[in-house]
């Protein structure tokens, strides 16, 4: 979350503090002070990798819905506040970040409240089951973004990975196409999306960081991301128009806002 307020403040798009209608500086239950920048939101993990992948089952296939209620609590208020603070959400532009087993039930809590105005989401190494078609009046921007490494070179990552072909529906049952971007990132693992406080373990989680950031900058954005992604003009991402895929070579990539 600090890096993208930085990346955000250093490119002229600086975060304004979100008030209660007490006057007290909003925050989320961790503590973390909410702003128009960010919305920390609840993840799915819980002590260990099983009870994990057993959280996330039970959200799939067998009626848990206690993350999906929670999430759509944390939107709801959040939303709330923006309004409550001059600014009209169904104007503004929201991107989520969805990492491995939260994109699942993040996807139902927007079936659970079509009118919660997240347009795009940007889902890192995350598993899907179902038909892709999701019931939201909003979003209408998903990019899905794998690594390369398997557990055969030791990387630890979930099943049902793959590139799904999604559609929405609004409240009417009327069907649009949401866009979609598949990108493949060479060398990446499950966790190199972010670097550890301590710095980035290596080459290739120091570029994979870099370039989901400047994904996070550009993502709300539909003409700059389509150029960033598409054009094959930036350096180490490849646009395949016979297969759809994007592919980025950390070796080669140069971020359009510099290093950092």
């Amino acid at each position: 979350m600090n890096n993208l307020i930085a990346d955000q403040t250093a490119n002229g798009i600086p975060p304004v503090i979100l008030y209660e209608l007490d006057g007290s500086v909003a925050t989320d239950k961790a503590g973390n002070v909410l702003t128009t920048a960010s919305l920390p939101l609840t993840l799915y993990e819980r002590t260990n990798l099983i009870e994990n992948g057993l959280l996330w089952a039970c959200e799939t296939w067998f009626g848990c819905n206690g993350l999906q209620m929670e999430l759509e609590s944390e939107l709801t208020h959040y939303f709330d506040l923006l309004r409550s603070n001059g600014f009209n959400p169904e104007q503004m532009n929201f991107v989520h970040f969805a990492h491995s087993g939260n994109f699942q039930p993040m996807i139902k809590a927007l079936e659970g409240d079509p009118r919660i105005p997240i347009k795009t989401m940007i889902a890192y190494e995350t598993p899907y089951v179902g038909d892709g078609v999701i019931t939201q009046n909003y979003l209408n921007t998903i990019i899905q973004v794998h690594g390369t490494e398997t557990l055969l070179n030791g990387d630890v990552g979930p099943p049902f990975l793959g590139f799904t072909d999604f559609k929405a529906v609004d409240e009417n049952g009327n069907v649009r196409d949401i866009t979609e971007y598949n990108i493949e990132i060479l060398g990446a693992g499950h966790s190199d999306f972010s670097c550890p406080a301590t710095g980035c373990t290596d080459f290739i989680n120091q570029q994979t960081n870099l370039f989901m950031r400047d994904l996070g900058l550009l993502a709300n954005d539909g003409t700059k991301l389509e150029e960033f992604l598409k054009s094959n003009s930036t350096p180490g991402i490849n646009f395949d128009p016979t297969t759809g895929i994007i592919t980025v070579d950390p070796d080669d990539y140069q971020s359009p806002f510099g290093m950092r």
